[in-house]
């Protein structure tokens, strides 16, 4: 599912108003949710990680040989950007960049095209939409211990601390609820806060985030599994 709404644009065209469509966020997933899901039913997570390594490091030394490099779902090719005041300037570092254009396929459009299910949202409602987990003690994104220094980056994160229903939980199946207590940073695009007590090894936690928006409590779930060690 794809959510969208649509909304007046400042543009107009010959027949009067025009209207766009703007596509939200329907969470996110890292490259750990990544090989998680490839792994889970043939090889090993292991496997898939070095898989990937090596596909990572194809990629960066065929760019920077200048080579266009076609998978089945994209095209990949380095360009070069900037201004030049001449033919004969050289290439300045600072003025002029190195970049990636990725352009997905045909084959893979046509695919899209057929699985994704748009659905429109009318009104649509500010929430907690939190994007990217860190665990800034390990360095991992999808494992967390009691104790453990962690943050969250995303958009309409801020909540009142104080209110025992806002703030960020760690969720599992059977009910379970814990709620993060300590916090060294809480704004609307980050969280910094110390892992609660009561994380087991071996479970499976959804991270949510709680806010109020008026008199109304939302929230906003992290895609990616966190792990508890």
């Amino acid at each position: 599912m794809i959510p969208y709404d649509v909304a007046k644009s400042h543009l107009q065209t010959i027949d009067g108003d025009l209207y766009l469509p703007r596509t939200f966020a329907n969470g996110s997933i890292d490259i750990h949710s990544v090989i998680r899901k490839l792994s889970k039913d043939q090889v090993g997570e292991g496997k898939t990680k070095d898989v990937l390594t090596k596909l990572y490091e194809l990629l960066i030394e065929e760019l920077s040989e200048g080579r266009t490099i076609h998978l089945d779902w994209c095209y990949i090719r380095p360009q070069i950007k900037g201004s030049f005041s001449s033919s004969l300037e050289p290439f300045t570092p600072g003025k002029h960049s190195i970049e990636v254009s990725i352009t997905p396929s045909m084959e893979f459009l046509r695919e899209l095209a057929i699985r994704a299910m748009p659905r429109k949202i009318d009104n649509p409602k500010s929430a907690p939409i939190p994007k990217e987990f860190n665990n800034d003690v390990s360095g991992t994104r999808d494992r967390v211990s009691s104790g453990d220094m962690c943050s969250i980056k995303g958009s309409y994160l801020k909540f009142d601390k104080t209110v025992p229903e806002e703030g960020v939980f760690f969720e599992a199946e059977g009910g379970i609820k814990i709620r993060v207590e300590k916090y060294s940073r809480i704004t609307s695009k980050e969280i910094i806060f110390l892992v609660p007590t009561g994380i087991e090894n071996g479970t499976e936690y959804t991270v949510v985030v709680y806010s109020r928006f008026g008199s109304e409590l939302r929230m906003g779930k992290l895609y990616n599994q966190i792990m508890g060690e």
